[in-house]
Order: C-alpha cells, then sequence, then structure tokens
C-alpha cells in the first residue's frame, strides 16, 4: 500500500519501529521487520543531507576546545558538566572565552553561513512529502499493549475493519 507523508514523520515512524522490540505475535512481527526494510534507505539518504560538511565539525571542535578549556573541572581534573553542557568557571573566564569564540567566528564565518543554509534546506527536506509503498497490518493483529504514541505513528499502516 502506498503512504503518503512527510519525510520527518516518516523518521519518527522509523523511531517508533526501532521502539518497539518486545515479544510479538509474529505478523506484527513481520509487519515491523518488512517496514523496518523498506523504510531504511529512505532513513538513511534523509540522515545524510543532515549531516554537517566536514569544515564545520572541524570548527565546532575548535569552538568545543576554547569552551571546555575555560569550563570548571571537577578534582579529577574533568570538565564538569550540568544539563550537557559544560559549567563556566568565572565571569572573567567567561568574557575570555567569548572573545576566542567571536574570533573563531569571524575566521569561519562562509562555514557558519553554508551551515545555516544547510539547515534550512535540511529543514525544508523535512517537511516534503514522501511517497512509499509499504506493508500493512490489520487493526486486529496489533499487540494489546501497544503505546498510544506507538499507535499514533503507525496509523498509516494500519488497516481498520468497521464490522
Amino acid at each position: 500500500m502506498k503512504v503518503y507523508m512527510k519525510k520527518k514523520d516518516l523518521i519518527e515512524v522509523h523511531e517508533v519501529m526501532n521502539e518497539l522490540n518486545g515479544s510479538y505475535n509474529k505478523l506484527f512481527a513481520y509487519f515491523l521487520i518488512k517496514n523496518k526494510k523498506i523504510l531504511e534507505p529512505e532513513i538513511k539518504s534523509i540522515v545524510s543531507v543532515g549531516q554537517p560538511a566536514p569544515e564545520y565539525a572541524e570548527f565546532e571542535e575548535k569552538r568545543n576546545d576554547i569552551i571546555q578549556r575555560y569550563c570548571a573541572r571537577d578534582e579529577s581534573g574533568l570538565p564538569i558538566l550540568k544539563d550537557n553542557r559544560w559549567v563556566q568557571l568565572k565571569k572573567e573566564d567567561f568574557g575570555v572565552a567569548n572573545e576566542e569564540i567571536l574570533e573563531l567566528e569571524k575566521e569561519n564565518l562562509d562555514i557558519i553561513d553554508q551551515r545555516n543554509k544547510d539547515i534550512k534546506d535540511f529543514e525544508t527536506l523535512l517537511n516534503s512529502e514522501i511517497t512509499i509503498d509499504v506493508e500493512t497490518i490489520s487493526f486486529e493483529y496489533l499487540p494489546e499493549e501497544i503505546s498510544v504514541r506507538a499507535l499514533e505513528q503507525l496509523m498509516s499502516f494500519v488497516e481498520k475493519n468497521d464490522d
């Protein structure tokens, strides 16, 4: 059956399918395996477009090195992270780090501008429609314990008999 959806929704469907890894009836298990294989090439294609260029990755590495140089450290000398961010030492260290980052950004304006353009293009791609031929499953073969989130994401793949 052909389904039409936005590419970002396709990614969410694939994520839900990957999360469903319990013991299910053989029809539902087949449905998951078959559709994961169908979706995989498209997902890889979408994800690869969103990857930053090597030049931008190098810029980010240099930026992170500056931040890490000025962040707070624990007793063993390792950077302290809070909410997945490095903790700054003092306001004056923040100013020095910020100046170094601004200088690095000035040196890499073209790379940053290109990345911002790439992000906008990627967002456009994610919002574009795709038609894909998938396996469907009858509502009666869905597992009883399926979550609302999973069912919501799989709705386009489910056939419901209104008997």
